[in-house]
Formats: C-alpha cells, sequence, structure tokens
C-alpha cells in the first residue's frame, strides 16, 4: 500500500473544504448562473502594477490605493493583481454588506490570469491563500461574483 504525505498547507486546505460543505445546504455551494456584467448590484474596478494597486467603486466614487513594499515579496504581476481583486471585495463586504449580501457582484480586471483563476476556482498553490480567502467572502455573504 502507498503511502500519501500530506503537507501542512494540503492539510489545511482539506480541512476548510471540510467545514465549508459541513456548513453549506446542500444545494449550491457557489452558485454557477451566467448574468451579464449590466445585472450586477456592486461594481468594482481593479488594478495593480510592481509599485502599487487599486481599486475603484464607481457608485460611491471612492478610490483606493497601496504601495507594494521594497524589495518586493513577489516576483509576478498576477500575484498582485489577484490580491487588488481579493482587497476590493474584502472592502465592499466590509463597507456595504448590506449592499453586496446575495447580490451580484462584478470586479473588472485587465489580467486575464486573475480573471481565469476566480473563473475556475483553480490557482497555482502561491495564489490558494487569495483563493481560499476571496472564496470565505463569497460563500458568507452569499455573493455571485
Amino acid at each position: 500500500m502507498a503511502q500519501c504525505v500530506l503537507s501542512e498547507t494540503i492539510v489545511r486546505e482539506l480541512s476548510w473544504i471540510k467545514n465549508h460543505l459541513s456548513r453549506c445546504d446542500g444545494v449550491f455551494l457557489l452558485k454557477a448562473i451566467a448574468w451579464a456584467p449590466e445585472d450586477a448590484n456592486f461594481t468594482l474596478f481593479t488594478d495593480a502594477s510592481m509599485k502599487g494597486l487599486g481599486f475603484w467603486n464607481p457608485n460611491t466614487s471612492s478610490a483606493f490605493h497601496a504601495v507594494l513594499p521594497s524589495p518586493h515579496p513577489r516576483d509576478t504581476i498576477y500575484y498582485f493583481e489577484a490580491f487588488a481583486v481579493l482587497s476590493s471585495l474584502k472592502w465592499a463586504c466590509s463597507e456595504h454588506p448590506e449592499r453586496i449580501r446575495g447580490r451580484r457582484v462584478a470586479i473588472y480586471t485587465n489580467n486575464s490570469n486573475t480573471v481565469d483563476m476566480f473563473n475556475s476556482l483553480r490557482a497555482h498553490a502561491d495564489y490558494n491563500e487569495i483563493l481560499i480567502s476571496a472564496a470565505d467572502l463569497l460563500i458568507d455573504f452569499n455573493i455571485d461574483l
């Protein structure tokens, strides 16, 4: 019999899904219903560079940015683009929970890898923390992204 060695990361991620599955209603973990961008109840725009990241909410004319530390903790723009999407989602959940709970949220980014990551819910291991954090928010607030 072959043995499988589980890393601390794998155990943490398996525990995460176990906890969510044990609390879900058995119908949807995440909804997969197509809708058009104009059907969104809440819209955000994000962008990142190797110098900083930011997001903008056109509904409230609010914008936020952060300067990245130097030297960079990551060497790829993809990480910062994904982190900008997570940051905007986290902000919306904390600042406007009544406007997004159970709603459709559109987050625009100019990075196709980030779009693919959030559409497929599949990421390289280096990005799993971002994806898991976003999935927690989507599930807790019943958001359709």
